[in-house]
């Protein structure tokens, strides 16, 4: 599947008009092709649930290459008195069915994952329950609706060339890898981590995305599905940087780990994060202002601070104070954007801080442009 021969949106994008198709036409089957590790299955299916005000259980993700046709169409169970045949449905399709028919009113999303590496067989049985929206003899409830996912043959995947009758029953996407959309992500989930992380790749963008090297022995590389491996293995603010570096090198490669490691030790040289929520002014070391890094690190230091005091107003209130005295406003705006990409209960008691509500009234214009 070529780039060319289908639309190409950033992933943030991609979810809105996924959404607004799905508005009209419900029950349209769109497939999304990318690269592997760009975020189509965690950031893309996950965005998507939230617009729709999916069943809390979705999205629903099944791999049908993980399985055989019969697995799929259903096991064929005779009965013998009226001798006709019925079918005992795949565990993984009742459980949807049965969920979509318990919460009719809320979407239920469905994520086929990696359909281009499913043999012909199955794909011949996907393009039924694609078009007549039936599996082993069950209609699929109307609130269900179907995303399919897959890598691009030139991506150099395992890949098997679709089907062109299963291909024309799809509507085509390619999804570009969005770094702003990662980076919000992986702060929604709340990892530790995630600001420092968004700082680091504002400040060395070319780090986000990496093509998967050449040489077979180098399996390591940047994509935002290995960034989040990294995120989920463990990595703080307050972690030594030799520790740091390797969880990196095991997850993004060699060549990104030491520079990621230079800028946390970059971050550790910054003023203590309880000084400054308890009203301290502390100095910055004066070398540190000619880093061109210093600013990125500082305004991702200030967006961790302020998750981690969002339940004390006063904590908020010096940290923004030691922010707006020590960061340029688009610095400013930059952590404030990435303090509210927390989880949802961090970002409310942010938003009801005094010191927070004064600053974003005095700036909502240039916030507004910023968001």
């Amino acid at each position: 599947m070529s780039t060319t021969t289908t639309p190409t949106l950033p992933i943030s994008q991609l979810a809105d008009t996924i959404a607004q198709i799905w508005a009209f036409n419900p029950h349209q089957p769109i497939m999304v092709w990318g690269a592997p590790g760009t975020g189509k299955t965690r950031a893309l299916a996950g965005q998507l649930a939230a617009l729709l005000d999916a069943e809390p259980s979705s999205p629903y993700v099944f791999v049908p290459s993980h399985h055989d046709p019969v697995a799929i169409n259903g096991l064929p169970v005779p009965d013998h008195q009226t001798h006709t045949t019925t079918r005992y449905i795949n565990g993984f399709i009742k459980r949807v069915i049965d969920t979509a028919q318990a919460s009719p009113t809320a979407p239920v999303l469905v994520v086929l994952d990696e359909l281009p590496n499913a043999s012909p067989a199955i794909q011949a049985i996907l393009q039924h329950i694609v078009l007549e929206r039936e599996v082993a003899d069950r209609p699929l409830p109307d609130n269900v609706r179907l995303l399919a996912l897959g890598n691009r043959a030139t991506d150099g995947a395992n890949t098997s060339p679709m089907a062109k009758p299963l291909a024309n029953r799809f509507m085509h996407f390619t999804a570009e890898p969005d770094m702003q959309s990662a980076t919000a992500y992986w702060q929604a989930q709340g990892y530790p981590y995630a600001p420092m992380l968004a700082a680091f790749l504002d400040y060395r963008p070319e780090h986000f995305l990496q093509e998967p090297p050449r040489d077979p022995d180098h399996v390591c590389f940047a994509t935002p599905r290995s960034w989040e491996a990294f995120l989920a293995s463990g990595p703080t603010p307050e972690m030594p940087s030799e520790t740091l570096q390797m969880l990196a090198h095991a997850s993004v490669g060699p060549e990104t780990a030491p520079l990621l490691a230079g800028f946390h030790q970059l971050a550790a040289r910054l003023p203590d994060a309880n000084a400054v929520a308890r009203g301290a002014n502390p100095p910055i070391d004066p070398s540190l202002q000619d880093d061109p890094g210093f600013r990125y690190a500082l305004a991702g230091a200030v967006a961790s601070w302020l998750q981690r005091f969002a339940e004390d107003t006063e904590a908020v209130g010096h940290v923004w104070a030691y922010a707006s005295d020590r960061l340029s406003l688009d610095m400013q705006l930059w952590a404030y954007r990435q303090a509210m990409n927390a989880p949802r209960e961090v970002r409310m008691a942010l938003i009801k801080t005094p010191a927070l509500q004064e600053w974003a009234s005095e700036h909502m214009e240039r916030l507004s442009k910023a968001l």
